[in-house]
């Protein structure tokens, strides 16, 4: 097998576990069905729209520290074990006063579904997944400044590279560094494309009033 299949087949497992990640993401499909949410017990059985109730349901299976969710004359919002809630949608558009194009609620950040497929045509104008952020959730997850966030991460060592993660990303990456090893024994000189291209750095997007996705690890 030559490099270019090595290659190929490290970035596969990659994507293999980024969807592990990800879960449902590419099965949401959009309707007006009402659904019933089950997989938060404290929700007391609130009845969403089937987009909503998927979403919720992935917000909580990425993110242990959603407890509850509530719904009130402003809109939905997530509750996290710190007592801090989060837009998750408002009911009237008013409350969506974001300072930043990209900076927006929950709901309209995992309204574009990310390709997950390996090979894929290039993105037409104006679809971007992930482009758009919801800024309120990662304060109340990550920390609303650069000392905060840096208080939680955790340090991770492969291949003689240390990085820098939040909690589970690190986790992630541990179960990554584990299978891109297996494959460098049948390759080594794969090695030379493993390099620490920045994981946690506190920045604003070059242009733009937002933090870097980076900030928070």
């Amino acid at each position: 097998m030559n490099k270019r299949l090595l290659c190929i087949a490290a970035c596969v497992q990659l994507l293999l576990l980024a969807a592990q990640v990800v879960g449902a993401w590419e099965w949401r499909t959009p309707n007006k069905e009402p659904k019933t949410i089950k997989s938060l017990p404290l929700a007391k059985q609130q009845t969403f729209t089937s987009e909503d109730a998927l979403n919720l349901a992935c917000l909580k299976e990425a993110y242990a520290e959603i407890r509850d969710v509530i719904t009130d004359a402003q809109g939905i919002w997530l509750v996290l074990g710190n007592e801090k809630r989060v837009l998750y949608a408002a009911h009237n558009s008013d409350l969506n006063n974001y300072v930043d194009s990209l900076d927006c609620d929950v709901r309209s950040s995992m309204e574009q579904i990310y390709p997950l497929e390996p090979l894929r045509p290039s993105t037409p104008p104006g679809f971007a997944p992930g482009r758009k952020r919801p800024y309120a959730l990662f304060y109340a997850l990550y920390g609303n400044t650069a000392r905060d966030v840096q208080t939680n991460l955790e340090r991770v060592s492969a291949f003689g590279i240390t990085w820098r993660f939040a909690p589970a990303a690190a986790e992630a990456f541990r179960k990554s560094a584990l299978q891109l090893a297996q494959t460098l024994q049948y390759n080594p000189s794969l090695r030379s494309w493993l390099k620490n291209n920045g994981t946690f750095k506190w920045r604003f997007i070059a242009h733009e009033k937002v933090l870097s996705a980076h900030s928070f690890g």
